[in-house]
C-alpha cells in the first residue's frame, strides 16, 4: 500500500512517524491533551463500538462476501478521542474500557504470543527439529500461477500410496483472475500440476460442477466429494459431485481409478435433514463414508435454521452415488452458536470445529467436539483447556490434523496475527495449546487468509524420514480482493513447512 502511494507521488507522510495508535496517543498528549486520549483502529470501533442491529444494517446494504477485507481496510485506519478535562458524560476511562477490550481486566484481552515456548510438534526441547518454510521450486512458475487463489477447497488424496498429494478445486483466481472450476494437485515438495476439466476427461458425459468459491472438499472411501459454495454472491448451492481421480475405488468393483466428475444425489427420508446451500462451511468425514456438514453461510446470512447440522452416508447404487442424511435437525444445542468461516477436522471419530463468525458478527475461539453418545445420538461437548491462555478468536483460518494436534494456520481475529502468531498447535489430549516456532520465514511474511492447509505424512514420500521430519504442511493460495488496489494473492502461493509429530 505505501509503495502504491508513493508510485503516484502522494506518500503517506505520517504514516511511518505515527506508525500505531499508541503513537498517536503520545503525540495527542505532546500537544496538549491533557484530560486523556485513546486512539482505536476502526476495526476494534466497528468490534466494540457499534450495536449488533447497525452491523446488521451495514452489511445489508448490499451483497457483501468481503469480511476480510473489511476487517483489513478497518485495520489501516484509526479514531482518536482527546479531552483537555477528565469530566464529562463519558470519560476516557469509560470510552477505553468499552472499546479495548483489555484496557481493564477483560480476560479476553489479546494476549502476546509465546514466543519462548517449545514448539507443540516437537519430542521434546532436545530433540525439537525446526521448522523450514519452502518456496516452490522456481520450475515450477507456470504451474504456481494455477495456485494463485483463495476460498478454493483442498484435501488430501493417495493417502497410502508412496505419492500423496493435494487435491485443490474452485476458489477465486488462478490465471484468469476469476471463479475457478479447475482441478490441480500439489505434491509434497510443493510442486504443482493441473489436470484437464472433467467434461474433457469423461467422453460420456460433460457434468462439471461451476465456478465456485467457498465450497468443500472431503476424502472418502470413494473419492474426493465437492459440496455447497456460491457462484456469486446471491448464489449458494447444495450440489454435490464425486472425483475419482488419483483415489481408487473399492477391490470389489473396480481397481481401475476414475478420473471424471458424477453427481451425487441427496437422499433423506426427513427432507429437513438434507442441508441447505450455502458457503463457507465445513464439511469433514469422520470415518471414509460419514460426512458431517456444519454451519456456513446463505444470501440471507448465517445458516442458523434445523439444517445446520447435517450428518450424512455416501453410498454407491449401480453406477451412481448419493448421500442419505440422517434426520439431526434435532440437534439444538445453543451452547456450541450457529457460524461460518470457522474449521473443522476429524479427530478420533469426532469433529473438532474452532472460531469462526457469528450470526451477531462476533468473532469466535470457542472449541468443540461433536461425537456420538452412549444412545449413539449426537451430541456437542466443549473442550476446555487448561493451564494456559485463552483461545484467540480466528476467522478465514485453515486447520489440520497431525496426531492428536489441532493445527491452525493464519486467519483473522481481534487483531492482525503476527508472523510468530500465525501458526498454533492445539493439543486436543491433552487440553492446552501454544504457538508454533517457525524458523526461515519469507520476507515479507505471507497474509494466510481464505488459504488450505493439509498435513502429508512424510513417511508416505520419496525420501522419508530426512532430518527426522515426520510430516510436511502444504499451505495453498491465499488472498483477497484490496477494494482500492485489486486482488492480491500470497508469493509463493504454495508453501511447504516440515515439522516433528508429537
Amino acid at each position: 500500500m505505501l509503495t502504491h502511494f508513493q508510485s503516484y507521488g502522494t506518500a503517506l507522510k505520517t504514516v511511518q512517524r505515527y506508525p500505531t495508535t499508541h503513537a498517536h496517543e503520545a503525540r495527542l498528549r505532546a500537544t496538549g491533551w491533557t484530560g486523556g486520549e485513546v486512539t482505536v483502529d476502526l476495526d476494534t470501533f466497528f468490534q466494540h463500538g457499534i450495536d449488533v442491529d447497525e452491523k446488521h444494517r451495514v452489511f445489508s446494504l448490499e451483497p457483501f462476501d468481503e469480511l476480510e477485507e473489511h476487517v483489513l481496510k478497518c485495520m489501516h485506519y484509526g479514531l482518536s478521542l482527546a479531552v483537555v478535562t477528565t469530566t464529562g458524560p463519558l470519560t476516557i476511562a469509560q470510552w477505553s474500557t468499552a472499546l479495548v477490550p483489555g484496557s481493564s481486566t477483560d480476560s479476553s484481552a489479546p494476549r502476546k504470543p509465546i514466543e519462548t515456548a517449545a514448539s507443540a510438534m516437537s519430542v521434546n526441547d532436545e530433540t525439537r527439529t525446526p521448522h523450514r518454510l519452502c518456496h516452490t521450486p522456481q520450475g515450477q512458475q507456470k504451474h504456481s500461477a494455477v495456485a494463485r487463489r483463495w476460498n478454493h477447497a483442498s484435501a488430501l488424496i493417495d493417502e497410502s500410496s508412496d505419492s500423496p498429494s493435494v487435491a485443490c478445486f474452485g476458489g477465486y483466481g488462478g490465471e484468469k483472475q476469476s471463479r475457478c472450476h479447475d482441478m490441480f494437485f500439489v505434491d509434497a515438495n510443493g510442486d504443482t500440476s493441473a489436470v484437464k476439466t472433467s467434461h474433457q476427461l469423461n467422453t460420456t458425459s460433460s457434468i462439471c460442477p461451476s465456478a465456485s468459491v467457498g465450497c468443500t472438499l472431503t476424502a472418502t472411501r470413494y473419492g474426493l466429494l465437492l459440496f455447497g459454495g456460491r457462484t456469486s454472491p446471491v448464489k449458494p448451492t447444495n450440489d454435490m459431485f464425486l472425483w475419482g481421480g488419483h483415489c481408487r475405488t473399492q477391490p470389489h468393483e473396480s481397481n481401475a481409478p476414475v478420473r471424471a466428475w458424477e453427481p451425487v444425489e441427496h437422499a433423506a427420508t426427513d427432507a429437513a435433514g438434507v442441508p441447505s446451500a450455502r458457503w463457507r462451511h465445513t464439511a469433514v468425514a469422520l470415518d471414509r463414508d460419514v460426512v458431517v456438514v456444519f454451519g456456513g453461510r446463505d444470501a440471507a446470512g448465517v445458516v442458523a435454521d434445523a439444517t445446520t447440522l447435517a450428518v450424512g452416508r455416501l453410498q454407491r447404487v449401480g453406477v451412481g452415488a448419493m448421500v442419505v442424511w440422517d434426520a439431526t435437525h434435532g440437534i439444538r444445542d445453543t451452547s456450541f452458536r450457529a457460524r461460518h468461516s470457522h474449521t473443522a477436522v476429524s479427530w478420533q471419530g469426532r469433529m473438532v470445529v474452532y472460531g469462526g463468525v457469528a450470526a451477531d458478527h462476533t468473532r469466535l475461539a470457542d472449541l468443540a467436539v461433536l461425537e456420538r453418545t452412549d444412545t449413539a445420538a449426537w451430541a456437542w461437548r466443549a473442550l476446555h483447556l487448561e493451564g494456559c491462555p485463552a483461545l484467540p478468536p480466528r476467522f478465514a483460518h485453515a486447520s489440520t490434523v497431525v496426531g492428536d494436534t489441532m493445527l491452525v494456520v493464519g486467519g483473522l481475529g481481534g487483531t492482525l496475527p503476527s508472523p510468530v502468531e500465525q501458526i498454533l498447535a492445539i493439543d486436543l489430549a491433552h487440553g492446552n495449546w501454544r504457538y508454533v516456532t517457525v524458523v526461515d520465514y519469507p520476507t515479507p511474511p505471507p497474509m494466510w487468509i481464505r488459504h488450505s492447509v493439509t498435513a502429508v505424512p512424510v513417511e508416505r514420500c520419496a525420501g522419508k524420514g530426512n532430518d527426522g521430519v515426520t510430516y510436511k504442511l502444504v499451505i495453498v493460495g491465499g488472498g483477497g480482493n484490496c477494494f482500492t488496489f485489486g486482488a492480491f494473492h500470497n508469493r509463493p502461493s504454495v508453501s511447504v513447512l516440515e515439522g516433528r509429530a508429537l
